[in-house]
């Protein structure tokens, strides 16, 4: 791709010492690390010591263009039992998902079901614990968090499932995170990001596309595919997968599981998480590693999220958490408003 289009590959490297990872939140004061091998940083400095001042971002993409299964809710409300379970199916078999058809197909079908019906359904069965795992109880009784993340899947303000799912997974609270740290990071480099998928022109023309314009045949990104195909090569406007960095996410987190990251974490001693937790659920994880279970992936997004916790944790609150004015780097390259 890059060789295509004439673009030079810069490599940054890998940095594998827990204390790295404090960069971040010490440079900006409420961003979490997020790149395995405390990358990010680094990133942003190669790209302004070489002059940068506009910094294109992807985000949005995916989001906007790739197709959801709440199509299949569509589908079925529309009485088409078939062409809901073909879709279905294309979801759970597409390269990349670690979920069963089940397991796809829940959310769809809850949300097709008429509020009567669904309302009937949580009166019988017993109540879910939802609090994710490695928190304390009582924390999350005291931030109201299992109300702050069991927001449905999709938008109800639009016409159709899929519509309000697009626009929910362009516009989720993980989507937001992830952009505010980009941002503040090139910011702090005296650089602009932009992200082109986001311009409200085009996320307004991909909400209202037919969702066979994004997901067609098992293929996903139809309509960029298709307005792309004289301007990309061939190998990549044939590609349905995409880089997965969960097993360097894997490897990282038992490297730092190793070096004892993970104990004597401060936000248990905060009461925020529940350190008995956190043993079992890495043994659990390198479990199904070794198995070749791709679930594994969860599990160690949720200890990735603990450990990004826990830095940002220290370096905000804990002992000597003040930078000093030299750890703020010196703005390089053309800053922009």
């Amino acid at each position: 791709m890059a060789d295509t289009h004439g673009v030079p590959l810069v490599t940054i490297p890998y940095v594998g010492r827990a204390d790295n990872y404090l960069r971040a939140p010490l440079l900006l004061r409420d961003v979490a690390p997020g790149g395995v091998g405390a990358v990010d940083v680094g990133f942003y400095e190669t790209v302004a010591a070489d002059g940068c001042g506009l910094v294109l971002d992807g985000t949005g993409g995916d989001e906007w263009f790739r197709g959801t299964a709440y199509h299949a809710a569509d589908l079925l409300r529309q009485g088409r039992l078939i062409a809901a379970v073909r879709r279905l199916r294309e979801h759970a078999s597409h390269c990349g998902s670690i979920h069963g058809l089940l397991a796809v197909a829940k959310g769809p079908v809850w949300a097709a079901c008429p509020f009567a019906l669904r309302r009937a359904i949580k009166r019988v069965l017993p109540a879910r614990d939802v609090v994710p795992r490695l928190f304390r109880r009582d924390f999350a009784r005291s931030v109201n968090l299992v109300e702050r993340i069991t927001e449905p899947n999709y938008d109800g303000r639009f016409s159709t499932f899929a519509a309000g799912a697009v626009y929910r997974d362009a516009t989720c609270e993980h989507g937001a995170h992830s952009w505010h740290e980009d941002v503040r990071l090139a910011a702090a480099f005296g650089m602009e990001m932009s992200a082109p998928f986001q311009d409200r022109a085009l996320a307004e023309f991909a909400v209202a596309l037919p969702e066979e314009q994004r997901w067609s045949k098992g293929r996903a990104k139809r309509v960029i595919r298709n307005g792309m195909h004289d301007l990309m090569p061939p190998v990549v406007l044939g590609r349905d997968d995409k880089g997965n960095g969960s097993e360097a996410q894997f490897v990282e987190i038992r490297q730092l599981h190793e070096a004892g990251a993970f104990d004597g974490l401060q936000l248990a001693a905060a009461g925020v998480v529940d350190a008995t937790e956190i043993e079992p659920m890495f043994r659990s994880m390198c479990d199904m590693f070794s198995r070749n279970d791709l679930h594994y992936e969860i599990q160690a997004s949720q200890l990735w999220l603990l450990f990004c916790a826990e830095c940002t944790w220290r370096a905000l609150f804990g002992e000597g958490a003040r930078p000093s004015n030299a750890s703020r780097p010196a703005l390089q390259g053309r800053a922009t408003r």
